[in-house]
């Protein structure tokens, strides 16, 4: 069999496992892979169609070259851009092993074939803007008005929006309760 043949048998299989996810985002709401979910059947498929994947990062990039071993000039690369992490409260080999994880997590996702809830399907067709966002903040009338918007715009913010955001709504918070208090 090729490499293409063997990833073909090896993504049908992985779907045929029924890998459960055993992570859980709370805040939004949806269940995802954990890289321990993803690596067991990982290595359980690609020992039984003879591949072998290797994970890299080279300039900004993170990549899984997926090798056949019958025929070690086949191989095929995923690839996806290697960001990093912002834990807080966290040393920096913290963030970086962070970083590592999510990116073998999602490079294994990739290959085998995996579908993942995550917060981009949850919000697919919404392009989140933090400047318009702000300004529905600022122009919130009372406090009930402000909670509302608040909670809608912080579930379709990234964790660096959601702290501008939160000095936003403090802001904007003391400016209407004094202003409730006159």
């Amino acid at each position: 069999m090729n490499i293409y043949e063997k990833l073909l048998n090896l993504r049908d299989d992985a779907l045929r496992m029924n890998i459960r996810k055993s992570g859980y985002n709370n805040h939004l709401n949806y269940s995802y892979y954990e890289l321990s979910d993803i690596r067991p059947a990982a290595n359980a498929l690609e020992k039984k169609y003879k591949l072998l994947d290797r994970i890299y990062v080279s300039e900004g990039m993170a990549y899984l070259e997926l090798i056949n071993i019958e025929n070690l000039e086949e191989k095929m690369l995923f690839s996806l851009p290697f960001g990093s992490s912002n834990l807080k409260n966290c040393h920096e080999i913290q963030n970086i092993g962070s970083s590592d994880t999510y990116v073998q997590r999602y490079l294994l996702r990739d290959c085998l074939g995996l579908v993942d809830g995550d917060a981009l399907e949850l919000t697919a067709g919404t392009v989140f803007d933090v400047h318009e966002a702000e300004k529905e903040l600022r122009n919130a009338s009372n406090l009930s008005e402000l909670k509302t918007v608040w909670e809608r715009i912080y579930r379709l913010a990234n964790e660096q929006e959601r702290n501008v955001l939160t000095m936003v709504k403090d802001e904007v918070k003391q400016i209407l309760s004094q202003a409730e208090k006159e």
